[in-house]
């Protein structure tokens, strides 16, 4: 258990590891991205703070590790992990949610449109103009299948990344206003803010069961672990909790006392976790499940 500190004190909305488990990345509302740059034994050997206004508190990595990528505004921000140097796509209009396709691609929504980028040429594969006015976020990358997943309203879209047509959608009891996170495999989606995550199948909708704080704290993040056994959740208090997913029971929590939890991640491997507050401080530590 090891409490990595950035330069910002503000709350890191987003944290991930690299595709390699070398290193951590978050990202503050109003700041930029920190990364930190972890040894063999989970201590920081790097620490970087990368500036810049961030008004989409998101950042992923390419899934190659290549980049770190950003949005803030009507911008695009790829940064090099080998170099930190950074390269900006400008897009029309500010983008209100986004998600990685792939080493070269990104896709993005804005008002009315949504679009894929080809981040090499900064050009757009395609662009398709919305026929309603809300906004489907957040937008995340459906593993195995591949298609783009939106939330708004009641209802989940998924799309072609390579065209952006529909191919499917489904009815979920919650409004897609905050989170939403799919199990490795794909068949199980959590959906959901405030007090309660509506856990749904994929393919239906149908729900299979809710997850509460059991208080007034609202959730804020939720990460399935590598192995689809587990999924941890972060909420307004400074607890951690981690739930058995072939019964949806929480099994073990883990309370930190660096501020109220924002986000949470597993490594890729499975062997650690990690967890970003509002006070801008970070806990990794050992996980075996």
């Amino acid at each position: 258990m090891i409490e990595l500190k950035g330069a910002y004190s503000e709350s890191l909305e987003c944290i991930v590891f690299s595709p390699d488990g070398e290193s951590l990345a978050a990202v503050g509302q109003w700041e930029g991205i920190i990364r930190w740059r972890l040894s063999e034994s989970g201590y920081p050997s790097e620490h970087v703070s990368i500036g810049y206004y961030y008004s989409n508190p998101k950042l992923e990595y390419s899934p190659n590790g290549a980049a770190i990528i950003g949005v803030s505004g009507p911008a695009i921000r790829i940064f090099d992990c080998s170099t930190l140097k950074r390269r900006v796509i400008s897009v029309p209009r500010r983008v209100h949610a986004w998600c990685v396709v792939d080493d070269t691609r990104i896709w993005i929504e804005t008002d009315p449109s949504r679009a894929c980028i080809n981040l090499e040429s900064g050009k757009s594969e395609w662009r398709k103009r919305r026929n309603y006015s809300f906004q489907l976020r957040p937008v995340v990358r459906q593993p195995v299948s591949g298609l783009i997943a939106g939330g708004g309203d009641r209802q989940i879209e998924f799309r072609s990344a390579e065209t952006g047509e529909l191919q499917k959608s489904i009815l979920v009891p919650s409004l897609l206003g905050g989170m939403m996170s799919f199990s490795p495999d794909g068949r199980v989606v959590a959906t959901g803010q405030n007090t309660r995550l509506h856990i749904c199948d994929a393919e239906l909708g149908d729900e299979i069961t809710q997850l509460r704080t059991g208080s007034r704290y609202h959730f804020t993040g939720i990460a399935f672990h590598p192995n689809g056994a587990v999924a941890a959740t972060t909420s307004n208090d400074r607890i951690v909790r981690i739930w058995d997913c072939s019964t949806w029971k929480e099994i073990t929590t883990f309370t930190w006392d660096i501020g109220a939890m924002r986000s949470v991640a597993f490594a890729p491997d499975g062997l650690r976790m990690a967890a970003g507050s509002s006070e801008g401080r970070v806990m990794v530590w050992d996980v075996d499940f």
